[in-house]
């Protein structure tokens, strides 16, 4: 009669706490990718906004508001609350306001030129994001003269996701070239 031995269990005591710690950490990544998926597509929406075409009935809007002198963000146009206000803390949508980034779009609108923003691309750095893209400004009677600016700008966000501060850094660049 031969005599079996048991074979003795290797101890995997370690095994459950690394399988813990690895699923965390995956866990942790992803939602980690999708707030920053998040926040890239609200920064991504603001840009767009700010070069976005506006049209005649926008444009009597934001003349009528700027005759009643608005002094708050309940008298502005709807289009402009639509367009950023969602995306932006208080003070970021505030700021935007002073800086009128918006007008952008109506400046456009008065010197009949057309924005096309293509290729924006954003990156989380140590500071918050950088964006960077291909602004083609067209004249919509000259369908030949195009002029192309790269967009360059910088923008943080707030621990919800909302965006508290925009930044355009070539915003004078491009309002000669509305202009031209």
């Amino acid at each position: 009669m031969k005599v079996v031995k048991k074979m003795k269990r290797p101890k995997l005591k370690w095994i459950l706490p690394l399988c813990i710690i690895v699923i965390i950490g995956i866990i942790s990544f992803v939602i980690y990718r999708i707030t920053q998926d998040e926040n890239t597509q609200r920064i991504e929406r603001i840009v767009n906004n700010i070069f976005s075409d506006i049209n005649e009935s926008d444009y009597r809007e934001l003349s009528k508001a700027e005759t009643d002198e608005y002094t708050d963000a309940t008298q502005l146009p709807n289009w402009i609350k639509e367009r950023f206000q969602n995306d932006m803390t208080d003070q970021g949508f505030s700021t935007l306001l002073e800086t009128a980034a918006y007008n952008i779009s109506v400046l456009g609108y008065v010197n009949e030129k057309e924005m096309k923003l293509e290729n924006l691309e954003i990156n989380l750095n140590d500071n918050g994001y950088e964006f960077e893209g291909q602004l083609h400004i067209s004249d919509k009677q000259k369908e030949s003269k195009t002029v192309e600016i790269t967009l360059e700008g910088s923008a943080q966000v707030n621990e919800e996701g909302l965006v508290s501060y925009i930044n355009i850094v070539n915003m004078g660049e491009i309002v000669e070239a509305i202009k031209s």
